[in-house]
Protein backbone atom coordinates (compact mmCIF):
# COMPACT_ATOMS: atom_id res chain seq x y z
CA UNK A 1 0.00 0.00 0.00
CA UNK A 2 1.75 3.33 -0.73
CA UNK A 3 1.90 6.56 1.15
CA UNK A 4 -0.47 8.96 1.26
CA UNK A 5 1.64 12.33 0.57
CA UNK A 6 -0.15 16.13 0.06
CA UNK A 7 -0.14 17.73 -3.31
CA UNK A 8 2.49 19.79 -4.07
CA UNK A 9 3.18 22.23 -6.51
CA UNK A 10 6.68 22.97 -8.62
CA UNK A 11 7.52 26.30 -11.22
CA UNK A 12 9.60 25.37 -13.89
CA UNK A 13 9.21 24.41 -17.45
CA UNK A 14 10.71 22.13 -20.22
CA UNK A 15 9.32 20.98 -24.02
CA UNK A 16 10.91 19.94 -27.03
CA UNK A 17 10.27 20.37 -31.10
CA UNK A 18 11.96 17.01 -32.76
CA UNK A 19 9.84 16.48 -35.55
CA UNK A 20 9.68 13.06 -36.47
CA UNK A 21 8.65 11.90 -39.67
CA UNK A 22 9.68 8.39 -42.02
CA UNK A 23 9.48 7.33 -44.89
CA UNK A 24 9.56 3.89 -46.36
CA UNK A 25 9.92 2.46 -49.88
CA UNK A 26 7.11 3.26 -52.78
CA UNK A 27 7.86 -0.40 -54.18
CA UNK A 28 4.19 -2.06 -53.93
CA UNK A 29 4.47 -5.79 -52.90
CA UNK A 30 2.30 -8.75 -54.65
CA UNK A 31 0.25 -10.59 -51.92
CA UNK A 32 2.30 -13.85 -51.15
CA UNK A 33 5.37 -12.72 -52.54
CA UNK A 34 8.88 -11.88 -50.57
CA UNK A 35 8.62 -8.32 -49.81
CA UNK A 36 11.97 -6.46 -51.91
CA UNK A 37 14.95 -5.44 -49.06
CA UNK A 38 15.09 -2.25 -48.36
CA UNK A 39 17.88 -0.12 -49.92
CA UNK A 40 19.78 3.05 -48.32
CA UNK A 41 18.94 5.62 -50.26
CA UNK A 42 15.51 4.97 -50.75
CA UNK A 43 14.53 3.48 -47.52
CA UNK A 44 17.19 3.85 -44.74
CA UNK A 45 18.64 7.15 -45.01
CA UNK A 46 15.27 8.79 -45.07
CA UNK A 47 14.35 7.62 -41.48
CA UNK A 48 17.94 8.43 -40.22
CA UNK A 49 17.65 11.85 -41.07
CA UNK A 50 14.52 12.37 -39.39
CA UNK A 51 15.54 10.42 -36.27
CA UNK A 52 19.04 9.96 -35.78
CA UNK A 53 21.19 12.74 -37.70
CA UNK A 54 20.48 15.46 -35.49
CA UNK A 55 22.91 13.69 -32.83
CA UNK A 56 24.91 11.50 -35.28
CA UNK A 57 26.93 14.28 -37.05
CA UNK A 58 30.16 15.65 -37.11
CA UNK A 59 30.42 18.01 -34.02
CA UNK A 60 27.27 16.23 -32.36
CA UNK A 61 26.96 14.72 -29.24
CA UNK A 62 26.98 11.18 -31.15
CA UNK A 63 30.44 9.08 -31.32
CA UNK A 64 29.50 8.42 -35.04
CA UNK A 65 27.86 10.35 -37.88
CA UNK A 66 25.17 9.06 -39.90
CA UNK A 67 25.38 11.19 -43.02
CA UNK A 68 27.37 8.79 -45.27
CA UNK A 69 26.53 5.44 -46.66
CA UNK A 70 30.05 3.55 -45.99
CA UNK A 71 29.76 4.73 -42.39
CA UNK A 72 25.87 3.75 -41.85
CA UNK A 73 26.66 0.14 -43.66
CA UNK A 74 29.41 -0.99 -41.10
CA UNK A 75 26.85 -0.27 -38.50
CA UNK A 76 23.47 -1.82 -40.00
CA UNK A 77 23.68 -4.21 -37.76
CA UNK A 78 24.08 -2.34 -34.39
CA UNK A 79 20.99 0.29 -35.69
CA UNK A 80 19.10 -2.93 -36.04
CA UNK A 81 19.38 -4.51 -32.71
CA UNK A 82 19.23 -0.94 -31.17
CA UNK A 83 16.40 0.35 -32.51
CA UNK A 84 14.28 -3.32 -32.48
CA UNK A 85 15.10 -3.04 -28.62
CA UNK A 86 14.21 0.47 -28.63
CA UNK A 87 16.98 1.95 -26.93
CA UNK A 88 17.37 4.41 -29.98
CA UNK A 89 16.00 6.60 -30.83
CA UNK A 90 16.28 7.44 -26.97
CA UNK A 91 12.49 7.89 -25.64
CA UNK A 92 11.91 6.00 -22.53
CA UNK A 93 8.43 6.87 -22.10
CA UNK A 94 5.97 4.90 -23.95
CA UNK A 95 4.88 6.12 -27.03
CA UNK A 96 2.14 3.35 -28.59
CA UNK A 97 -1.13 5.19 -27.77
CA UNK A 98 -1.87 3.48 -24.63
CA UNK A 99 -0.70 5.82 -22.77
CA UNK A 100 -0.99 9.03 -24.90
CA UNK A 101 1.11 10.16 -27.19
CA UNK A 102 3.43 13.02 -27.79
CA UNK A 103 4.28 15.35 -30.40
CA UNK A 104 8.17 15.39 -29.46
CA UNK A 105 8.36 11.66 -29.37
CA UNK A 106 11.71 10.21 -30.62
CA UNK A 107 9.87 6.90 -31.59
CA UNK A 108 9.68 4.80 -34.61
CA UNK A 109 6.89 2.64 -35.99
CA UNK A 110 7.13 -0.88 -36.06
CA UNK A 111 6.82 -1.04 -39.81
CA UNK A 112 10.23 1.63 -39.43
CA UNK A 113 11.99 -0.74 -36.99
CA UNK A 114 11.75 -3.44 -39.43
CA UNK A 115 12.61 -1.96 -42.18
CA UNK A 116 16.23 -1.13 -40.55
CA UNK A 117 16.44 -4.96 -39.74
CA UNK A 118 15.17 -5.95 -43.10
CA UNK A 119 17.81 -3.61 -44.34
CA UNK A 120 20.68 -5.27 -42.13
CA UNK A 121 19.66 -8.59 -42.94
CA UNK A 122 19.56 -8.00 -46.67
CA UNK A 123 22.93 -6.94 -46.65
CA UNK A 124 22.66 -3.40 -46.22
CA UNK A 125 22.21 -2.53 -50.02
CA UNK A 126 22.83 1.04 -51.01
CA UNK A 127 20.17 1.29 -53.71
CA UNK A 128 20.28 4.27 -56.15
CA UNK A 129 23.16 6.25 -56.03
CA UNK A 130 21.33 9.01 -57.70
CA UNK A 131 18.76 9.63 -55.37
CA UNK A 132 19.72 12.53 -53.40
CA UNK A 133 19.81 13.04 -49.70
CA UNK A 134 16.89 15.30 -48.69
CA UNK A 135 17.72 15.84 -44.62
CA UNK A 136 15.00 17.70 -42.51
CA UNK A 137 14.86 21.58 -42.31
CA UNK A 138 16.99 22.56 -39.47
CA UNK A 139 15.45 23.08 -36.10
CA UNK A 140 13.73 26.89 -35.87
CA UNK A 141 15.36 29.43 -33.54
CA UNK A 142 14.67 31.77 -31.67
CA UNK A 143 15.39 35.23 -33.09
CA UNK A 144 15.77 38.88 -30.81
CA UNK A 145 15.28 37.08 -27.58
CA UNK A 146 14.57 39.42 -24.43
CA UNK A 147 17.28 37.93 -22.34
CA UNK A 148 20.51 35.99 -22.61
CA UNK A 149 21.56 33.53 -19.62
CA UNK A 150 24.94 32.64 -19.51
CA UNK A 151 27.38 30.40 -17.68
CA UNK A 152 29.56 32.90 -17.07
CA UNK A 153 32.76 30.85 -17.84
CA UNK A 154 34.31 28.29 -20.37
CA UNK A 155 33.93 25.32 -18.53
CA UNK A 156 36.15 22.60 -18.82
CA UNK A 157 34.77 18.94 -18.09
CA UNK A 158 36.38 16.96 -15.08
CA UNK A 159 37.83 13.93 -17.24
CA UNK A 160 38.51 12.33 -13.43
CA UNK A 161 34.66 12.11 -13.26
CA UNK A 162 34.54 9.36 -16.07
CA UNK A 163 32.69 9.39 -18.93
CA UNK A 164 30.02 11.96 -17.50
CA UNK A 165 30.01 15.06 -15.72
CA UNK A 166 26.92 16.48 -14.28
CA UNK A 167 27.81 20.20 -13.17
CA UNK A 168 25.31 23.19 -11.95
CA UNK A 169 26.23 27.20 -13.10
CA UNK A 170 24.87 29.71 -10.54
CA UNK A 171 24.02 32.78 -12.72
CA UNK A 172 22.67 36.64 -13.22
CA UNK A 173 19.34 36.95 -12.46
CA UNK A 174 17.86 37.71 -16.76
CA UNK A 175 15.37 39.97 -15.61
CA UNK A 176 14.42 42.55 -12.80
CA UNK A 177 10.29 42.77 -12.89
CA UNK A 178 8.54 39.50 -12.88
CA UNK A 179 8.01 38.00 -16.51
CA UNK A 180 6.52 35.25 -17.85
CA UNK A 181 8.91 33.09 -20.23
CA UNK A 182 6.78 31.71 -23.29
CA UNK A 183 9.97 30.49 -25.39
CA UNK A 184 12.95 29.93 -24.72
CA UNK A 185 16.38 28.18 -26.96
CA UNK A 186 19.68 26.41 -25.50
CA UNK A 187 22.54 26.91 -27.53
CA UNK A 188 25.40 24.87 -26.33
CA UNK A 189 29.36 26.20 -26.34
CA UNK A 190 30.33 22.95 -27.64
CA UNK A 191 27.65 19.96 -29.13
CA UNK A 192 30.58 17.47 -28.90
CA UNK A 193 30.42 17.82 -25.26
CA UNK A 194 26.88 18.95 -24.29
CA UNK A 195 24.24 16.37 -23.61
CA UNK A 196 21.57 18.08 -22.22
CA UNK A 197 21.19 21.30 -20.46
CA UNK A 198 18.18 22.24 -17.62
CA UNK A 199 17.64 25.53 -16.21
CA UNK A 200 16.49 25.35 -12.68
CA UNK A 201 14.76 28.21 -11.35
CA UNK A 202 15.16 28.56 -6.98
CA UNK A 203 12.28 28.41 -4.91
CA UNK A 204 13.33 31.05 -2.99
CA UNK A 205 16.31 33.34 -2.35
CA UNK A 206 17.58 31.26 0.27
CA UNK A 207 17.91 28.64 -2.54
CA UNK A 208 20.00 30.88 -4.22
CA UNK A 209 22.15 31.17 -0.96
CA UNK A 210 22.53 27.74 -0.75
CA UNK A 211 23.44 27.20 -4.18
CA UNK A 212 26.10 29.60 -4.03
CA UNK A 213 27.35 28.15 -0.86
CA UNK A 214 27.46 24.97 -2.76
CA UNK A 215 29.03 26.68 -6.02
CA UNK A 216 32.12 28.86 -3.45
CA UNK A 217 32.77 25.42 -1.76
CA UNK A 218 33.50 23.39 -5.18
CA UNK A 219 36.80 24.03 -6.68
CA UNK A 220 36.35 25.75 -10.45
CA UNK A 221 33.75 26.90 -12.01
CA UNK A 222 30.14 25.67 -10.44
CA UNK A 223 29.48 22.54 -8.23
CA UNK A 224 28.65 18.65 -9.20
CA UNK A 225 25.03 18.30 -9.08
CA UNK A 226 24.22 15.05 -10.15
CA UNK A 227 20.58 14.12 -10.24
CA UNK A 228 19.36 17.74 -9.23
CA UNK A 229 19.73 21.50 -8.77
CA UNK A 230 21.10 19.63 -5.14
CA UNK A 231 18.59 22.97 -3.41
CA UNK A 232 15.13 23.64 -3.25
CA UNK A 233 14.44 24.61 -6.86
CA UNK A 234 12.38 23.58 -10.39
CA UNK A 235 12.88 23.46 -13.74
CA UNK A 236 12.30 26.01 -15.94
CA UNK A 237 13.63 25.01 -19.36
CA UNK A 238 15.07 22.00 -21.05
CA UNK A 239 17.10 21.18 -24.03
CA UNK A 240 18.21 17.77 -25.55
CA UNK A 241 20.25 17.72 -29.20
CA UNK A 242 18.35 18.18 -31.88
CA UNK A 243 16.13 20.79 -30.40
CA UNK A 244 15.98 24.33 -31.50
CA UNK A 245 13.79 26.77 -30.05
CA UNK A 246 11.04 25.40 -27.15
CA UNK A 247 7.68 27.00 -27.09
CA UNK A 248 5.42 26.74 -24.01
CA UNK A 249 2.03 25.35 -25.22
CA UNK A 250 0.11 28.33 -27.04
CA UNK A 251 -1.22 30.91 -24.64
CA UNK A 252 0.56 29.97 -21.63
CA UNK A 253 4.06 30.93 -20.08
CA UNK A 254 6.35 30.33 -16.97
CA UNK A 255 6.17 32.87 -14.21
CA UNK A 256 9.80 34.00 -13.73
CA UNK A 257 10.51 35.74 -10.33
CA UNK A 258 12.41 39.18 -10.54
CA UNK A 259 15.74 39.46 -9.71
CA UNK A 260 16.10 36.07 -9.01
CA UNK A 261 19.38 33.83 -10.20
CA UNK A 262 18.60 31.08 -11.82
CA UNK A 263 20.82 27.69 -11.80
CA UNK A 264 22.30 26.14 -15.32
CA UNK A 265 22.72 21.71 -14.94
CA UNK A 266 25.07 20.55 -18.00
CA UNK A 267 25.36 17.18 -18.53
CA UNK A 268 28.77 16.24 -20.23
CA UNK A 269 29.27 13.53 -22.39
CA UNK A 270 32.93 12.76 -22.89
CA UNK A 271 32.68 10.02 -25.23
CA UNK A 272 33.59 12.36 -28.03
CA UNK A 273 36.70 13.61 -25.75
CA UNK A 274 36.85 16.68 -23.39
CA UNK A 275 36.60 20.47 -24.72
CA UNK A 276 35.82 23.40 -23.49
CA UNK A 277 32.04 24.94 -23.20
CA UNK A 278 30.00 28.28 -22.54
CA UNK A 279 26.68 27.08 -22.90
CA UNK A 280 24.22 30.12 -23.24
CA UNK A 281 20.30 30.54 -22.71
CA UNK A 282 17.64 32.62 -25.05
CA UNK A 283 14.52 33.49 -23.75
CA UNK A 284 11.25 35.11 -24.65
CA UNK A 285 8.94 36.75 -22.33
CA UNK A 286 5.17 37.27 -23.13
CA UNK A 287 4.49 40.43 -24.28
CA UNK A 288 0.47 40.32 -23.65
CA UNK A 289 -1.52 38.45 -20.44
CA UNK A 290 -0.80 34.75 -20.74
CA UNK A 291 -2.24 31.97 -18.66
CA UNK A 292 -0.17 30.52 -16.18
CA UNK A 293 1.69 27.42 -16.41
CA UNK A 294 2.62 25.57 -13.63
CA UNK A 295 4.91 22.09 -12.92
CA UNK A 296 3.22 20.15 -10.28
CA UNK A 297 5.01 17.03 -8.87
CA UNK A 298 3.19 13.97 -8.06
CA UNK A 299 5.94 12.39 -6.14
CA UNK A 300 7.01 9.32 -3.43
CA UNK A 301 9.98 10.60 -1.38
CA UNK A 302 9.40 7.90 1.05
CA UNK A 303 10.09 4.54 -0.73
CA UNK A 304 12.80 2.38 0.97
CA UNK A 305 13.67 -0.68 -1.62
CA UNK A 306 15.53 -3.88 -0.70
CA UNK A 307 18.88 -4.26 -2.55
CA UNK A 308 19.92 -7.29 -4.63
CA UNK A 309 16.01 -7.26 -6.56
CA UNK A 310 15.76 -7.38 -10.51
CA UNK A 311 12.62 -5.14 -10.19
CA UNK A 312 10.97 -4.36 -7.16
CA UNK A 313 8.58 -1.32 -6.71
CA UNK A 314 7.42 1.77 -4.95
CA UNK A 315 4.23 3.38 -4.73
CA UNK A 316 2.80 6.63 -3.34
CA UNK A 317 -0.89 8.59 -3.31
CA UNK A 318 -0.45 12.29 -3.77
CA UNK A 319 -3.87 13.42 -2.97
CA UNK A 320 -5.62 17.10 -3.51
CA UNK A 321 -7.66 18.37 -0.47
CA UNK A 322 -10.63 18.39 -2.68
CA UNK A 323 -10.91 17.57 -6.27
CA UNK A 324 -9.22 19.32 -8.73
CA UNK A 325 -10.08 20.28 -11.87
CA UNK A 326 -7.31 21.21 -14.54
CA UNK A 327 -5.52 20.39 -17.71
CA UNK A 328 -2.29 18.49 -18.30
CA UNK A 329 0.12 19.81 -21.52
CA UNK A 330 3.01 17.54 -20.64
CA UNK A 331 5.45 14.83 -18.10
CA UNK A 332 8.49 15.26 -17.51
CA UNK A 333 9.50 11.97 -15.46
CA UNK A 334 12.39 11.46 -13.53
CA UNK A 335 14.13 8.31 -11.73
CA UNK A 336 18.05 7.97 -11.04
CA UNK A 337 20.29 5.14 -12.52
CA UNK A 338 18.76 2.02 -11.05
CA UNK A 339 15.19 2.74 -12.23
CA UNK A 340 13.26 1.01 -15.12
CA UNK A 341 10.06 2.13 -14.83
CA UNK A 342 7.42 4.69 -13.92
CA UNK A 343 3.75 5.13 -14.12
CA UNK A 344 1.72 7.74 -12.99
CA UNK A 345 -2.43 7.71 -13.53
CA UNK A 346 -4.83 10.55 -12.17
CA UNK A 347 -7.84 8.94 -10.04
CA UNK A 348 -11.43 10.12 -9.53
CA UNK A 349 -14.82 8.87 -11.03
CA UNK A 350 -12.38 7.68 -13.59
CA UNK A 351 -8.65 6.78 -13.64
CA UNK A 352 -6.58 8.27 -16.31
CA UNK A 353 -3.09 7.36 -17.44
CA UNK A 354 -0.84 10.52 -17.31
CA UNK A 355 2.99 8.84 -18.20
CA UNK A 356 4.15 5.37 -18.80
CA UNK A 357 7.72 4.81 -18.63
CA UNK A 358 8.66 1.08 -19.93
CA UNK A 359 12.28 1.44 -20.42
CA UNK A 360 13.85 4.35 -18.33
CA UNK A 361 17.18 6.10 -19.06
CA UNK A 362 18.70 8.34 -16.61
CA UNK A 363 20.47 9.75 -19.56
CA UNK A 364 17.89 10.09 -22.06
CA UNK A 365 15.36 12.09 -19.13
CA UNK A 366 13.07 14.96 -21.21
CA UNK A 367 10.07 16.73 -21.00
CA UNK A 368 7.30 15.09 -22.84
CA UNK A 369 4.78 17.02 -24.94
CA UNK A 370 1.04 15.21 -25.42
CA UNK A 371 -0.16 15.47 -29.02
CA UNK A 372 -3.63 16.62 -27.16
CA UNK A 373 -3.67 18.09 -23.44
CA UNK A 374 -5.72 16.32 -20.76
CA UNK A 375 -8.85 17.75 -19.49
CA UNK A 376 -9.31 16.23 -16.10
CA UNK A 377 -12.04 17.34 -13.86
CA UNK A 378 -12.81 15.87 -10.32
CA UNK A 379 -9.26 14.23 -9.66
CA UNK A 380 -8.98 13.10 -6.06
CA UNK A 381 -4.95 11.99 -6.65
CA UNK A 382 -2.37 10.89 -8.02
CA UNK A 383 -1.28 7.59 -8.10
CA UNK A 384 3.05 7.12 -9.03
CA UNK A 385 4.55 3.71 -8.93
CA UNK A 386 8.41 3.33 -9.87
CA UNK A 387 9.75 0.20 -10.48
CA UNK A 388 13.97 -0.64 -9.64
CA UNK A 389 16.75 -2.87 -10.55
CA UNK A 390 18.24 -3.15 -7.34
CA UNK A 391 20.83 -6.27 -8.16
CA UNK A 392 24.14 -4.36 -8.04
CA UNK A 393 23.72 -3.10 -4.24
CA UNK A 394 23.77 -4.77 -1.52
CA UNK A 395 22.01 -1.66 1.46
CA UNK A 396 18.56 -1.00 1.11
CA UNK A 397 17.85 2.31 -1.77
CA UNK A 398 16.33 5.84 -0.59
CA UNK A 399 15.34 8.89 -2.34
CA UNK A 400 18.35 11.39 -2.37
CA UNK A 401 20.14 13.63 -4.55
CA UNK A 402 23.57 11.81 -4.54
CA UNK A 403 24.81 8.65 -7.31
CA UNK A 404 24.10 6.15 -4.49
CA UNK A 405 20.30 7.51 -3.88
CA UNK A 406 17.26 7.23 -6.18
CA UNK A 407 13.81 9.59 -7.27
CA UNK A 408 10.39 8.62 -8.09
CA UNK A 409 8.81 11.98 -9.46
CA UNK A 410 7.55 13.15 -12.63
CA UNK A 411 6.38 16.71 -13.29
CA UNK A 412 3.17 17.55 -15.36
CA UNK A 413 2.66 21.00 -17.05
CA UNK A 414 -0.80 22.48 -15.91
CA UNK A 415 -3.02 24.91 -16.30
CA UNK A 416 -5.48 25.74 -13.99
CA UNK A 417 -7.58 28.09 -16.10
CA UNK A 418 -8.35 28.93 -19.82
CA UNK A 419 -8.20 32.59 -18.95
CA UNK A 420 -5.13 34.75 -18.42
CA UNK A 421 -4.59 35.91 -14.72
CA UNK A 422 -6.00 39.59 -13.99
CA UNK A 423 -3.66 42.53 -14.93
CA UNK A 424 -2.35 44.29 -11.77
CA UNK A 425 0.06 46.52 -11.74
CA UNK A 426 2.26 46.93 -7.86
CA UNK A 427 3.35 50.20 -8.95
CA UNK A 428 -0.61 51.56 -9.57
CA UNK A 429 -0.39 54.94 -8.26
CA UNK A 430 -4.31 55.14 -8.21
CA UNK A 431 -4.41 52.50 -5.90
CA UNK A 432 -4.99 53.77 -2.31
CA UNK A 433 -4.08 50.86 -0.69
CA UNK A 434 -0.44 50.67 -2.16
CA UNK A 435 1.37 52.74 1.06
CA UNK A 436 -1.43 52.42 3.54
CA UNK A 437 -2.08 51.55 6.76
CA UNK A 438 -2.14 47.90 5.44
CA UNK A 439 1.90 48.15 4.95
CA UNK A 440 2.52 49.20 8.03
CA UNK A 441 0.01 46.66 9.67
CA UNK A 442 1.76 43.57 7.61
CA UNK A 443 5.48 44.62 8.09
CA UNK A 444 7.88 42.60 9.65
CA UNK A 445 4.86 39.43 10.00
CA UNK A 446 3.51 38.62 6.88
CA UNK A 447 6.12 39.92 3.90
CA UNK A 448 6.32 36.43 2.12
CA UNK A 449 9.01 35.90 -0.90
CA UNK A 450 6.77 36.74 -3.94
CA UNK A 451 9.38 35.05 -6.55
CA UNK A 452 8.31 31.77 -4.61
CA UNK A 453 5.72 29.48 -5.23
CA UNK A 454 1.96 30.02 -3.62
CA UNK A 455 -0.60 27.45 -2.87
CA UNK A 456 -3.73 27.35 -1.45
CA UNK A 457 -5.27 24.07 0.71
CA UNK A 458 -8.70 23.22 0.99
CA UNK A 459 -9.73 26.98 0.32
CA UNK A 460 -8.65 27.93 4.22
CA UNK A 461 -4.68 27.88 3.91
CA UNK A 462 -2.85 29.94 1.68
CA UNK A 463 1.00 29.14 2.00
CA UNK A 464 4.05 30.11 -0.08
CA UNK A 465 7.11 27.87 -0.39
CA UNK A 466 9.17 30.32 2.12
CA UNK A 467 6.88 29.49 4.75
CA UNK A 468 4.65 32.26 5.05
CA UNK A 469 0.77 31.62 5.02
CA UNK A 470 -2.39 32.57 6.15
CA UNK A 471 -4.46 29.62 8.13
CA UNK A 472 -8.46 30.54 7.78
CA UNK A 473 -9.67 27.73 9.60
CA UNK A 474 -8.39 25.55 13.13
CA UNK A 475 -7.29 26.16 16.40
CA UNK A 476 -4.79 29.01 15.10
CA UNK A 477 -6.10 31.30 12.05
CA UNK A 478 -4.14 34.19 11.05
CA UNK A 479 -1.27 35.19 9.47
CA UNK A 480 2.66 33.57 9.73
CA UNK A 481 6.08 34.48 8.83
CA UNK A 482 8.58 31.87 7.77
CA UNK A 483 9.07 29.62 10.69
CA UNK A 484 6.17 31.35 13.12
CA UNK A 485 5.01 28.20 15.18
CA UNK A 486 2.01 31.33 16.51
CA UNK A 487 0.04 33.81 14.27
CA UNK A 488 1.76 36.87 14.38
CA UNK A 489 -1.24 39.15 13.36
CA UNK A 490 -4.83 37.22 14.39
CA UNK A 491 -7.95 37.29 12.27
CA UNK A 492 -11.77 37.34 12.96
CA UNK A 493 -14.67 37.94 11.11
CA UNK A 494 -18.51 38.37 11.00
CA UNK A 495 -21.09 39.27 9.01
CA UNK A 496 -19.75 43.21 8.87
CA UNK A 497 -16.32 42.06 8.05
CA UNK A 498 -12.68 41.06 8.86
CA UNK A 499 -10.87 42.21 11.67
CA UNK A 500 -6.96 41.93 11.84
CA UNK A 501 -5.19 42.13 15.26
CA UNK A 502 -1.41 42.40 15.74
CA UNK A 503 -0.85 43.06 19.75
CA UNK A 504 -2.97 45.85 20.65
CA UNK A 505 -3.77 47.23 17.45
CA UNK A 506 -6.85 46.07 14.86
CA UNK A 507 -7.19 46.95 11.13
CA UNK A 508 -10.90 46.27 9.70
CA UNK A 509 -12.27 45.88 6.54
CA UNK A 510 -15.50 45.21 4.85
CA UNK A 511 -17.25 45.12 2.10
CA UNK A 512 -20.31 48.24 0.90
CA UNK A 513 -21.48 47.12 -2.70
CA UNK A 514 -18.36 47.62 -4.72
CA UNK A 515 -16.38 49.30 -2.65
CA UNK A 516 -14.00 48.33 0.50
CA UNK A 517 -13.25 50.28 3.40
CA UNK A 518 -10.22 49.52 5.54
CA UNK A 519 -10.11 50.63 9.17
CA UNK A 520 -6.74 51.66 10.59
CA UNK A 521 -5.70 51.41 13.74
CA UNK A 522 -5.78 55.05 14.06
CA UNK A 523 -8.90 55.33 13.63
CA UNK A 524 -8.66 57.16 9.82
CA UNK A 525 -10.27 54.86 6.74
CA UNK A 526 -9.07 53.98 3.19
CA UNK A 527 -11.64 53.90 0.19
CA UNK A 528 -10.72 51.14 -2.63
CA UNK A 529 -12.61 49.21 -5.04
CA UNK A 530 -12.97 45.75 -5.27
CA UNK A 531 -10.42 45.09 -7.98
CA UNK A 532 -8.20 47.17 -6.18
CA UNK A 533 -8.22 45.44 -3.40
CA UNK A 534 -7.61 42.11 -5.19
CA UNK A 535 -4.84 43.88 -6.94
CA UNK A 536 -3.15 44.71 -3.58
CA UNK A 537 -3.49 40.92 -2.25
CA UNK A 538 -1.86 39.88 -5.44
CA UNK A 539 0.88 42.19 -4.88
CA UNK A 540 1.70 41.49 -1.30
CA UNK A 541 0.56 37.71 -1.42
CA UNK A 542 -2.65 37.80 0.38
CA UNK A 543 -3.69 35.83 -2.69
CA UNK A 544 -2.07 33.11 -4.79
CA UNK A 545 -1.34 34.86 -8.61
CA UNK A 546 -2.45 32.27 -10.27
Amino acid sequence: MGKQYRWGTAAGALFFVLGAAGCSSSEETKPGATPPTPTYSEDVAPLLDAHCTTCHQEGGIAPVAFTDYATVKKYAGDIADKTTAREMPPMPVNNDGSCNTYSNARWLTSEEIQTFAAWAKGGAPAGDADVERQPPDPPPTLEDPDAIVDIGTDYTPDASLGQDDYRCFVVDAPTDEAEFVTEYQMIPGDSRVVHHVIVYQPATEQAVTDAEALDAASDGAGYTCFGSAGVEASPLALWAPGAGSIAFPKGTGVKLAAGRKLIVQIHYNLENGVYPDRTRVALRYAKEPVITGQYWAAVNDQFVVPPGREHVEASATNGFDQPASFKVHGALPHMHTLGRTLHVSAEGKTSQCLVDVDRWDFHWQNAWWYDTPLALKDVAALNITCGFDTRSRTESVRWGDSTTDEMCISYFYVTTSDMPDPVVSCDDTENPLFGSCFEDFLAGCYEPDLGGMCSVSGGTTLEWSDGSKIMLAGDAVGFYGPGDEEPCIGIAGDQTGVTLTRGDDALTYAQMGEQIVVGCPDGSTVNATGFQLQEYGICRGLACPQ
